[in-house]
């Protein structure tokens, strides 16, 4: 997540907090902070936090988050915030059923097209699977936004979408009537800036 401060002069102090809790989302270990100043001395800062999911992770439980910019001179009078609502998803990566459990991690960017290439050489017909909500494995239902090419060994999604964020693999029928996994990935969806 991103807070930041543009035409901003250079004594602008960010943070970035729980809205209910404030207690604050970054630390020194994961938030970076960027400045760049132009000639007329207005700088853009940039207040970026990374963090991961975790099992006790404080950010599970926050439902809304607030930014806010402030002046390191006490004669500035600077004190603006904004706060915005968000739901955080968190999924146990232990319930993924085992035909994704060693899967390749792809990143696609959203509204961009995203092919997943099935790496094997038999000759049998290719199925694509996939997660919903990252549990339970279902074949992926096609339509104009998403279908095969290639004889079913690319899976092709047009104008990615967050709920693309799955895995996917795709597999090949045993004689004895059950299937192998022939690739197995996780397809993580970007955001891009408007």
């Amino acid at each position: 997540m991103a807070c930041l401060a543009v035409d901003a002069k250079p004594d602008v102090n960010l943070e970035i907090y729980d809205s209910l809790t404030f207690e604050s989302l970054g630390n020194s270990s994961n938030s970076q902070l960027t400045q760049s100043c132009d000639s007329n001395n207005l700088c853009n800062v940039v207040l970026q936090i990374n963090f991961a999911l975790t099992a006790g992770s404080p950010f599970l439980t926050t439902t809304s988050i607030t930014c806010r910019a402030t002046s390191m001179m006490p004669q500035v009078n600077l004190d603006t915030s904004i706060v915005r609502s968000v739901n955080i998803l968190y999924q146990n990566q232990t319930t993924v059923p085992a035909a994704f459990g060693n899967a390749t991690s792809l990143i696609a960017t959203a509204l961009s097209n995203f092919t997943i290439v099935c790496n094997t050489t038999v000759s049998a017909t290719i199925t694509w699977i996939q997660t919903v909500n990252n549990t339970n494995q279902y074949f992926v239902l096609f339509n104009s936004r998403v279908y095969t090419s290639n004889n079913g060994m690319n899976l092709n999604i047009a104008s990615v979408e967050l709920v693309d964020q799955e895995y996917y693999a795709c597999i090949y029928p045993n004689s004895n009537g059950t299937y192998t996994v022939a690739d197995a990935y996780f397809l993580y969806v970007k955001g891009i800036f408007l």
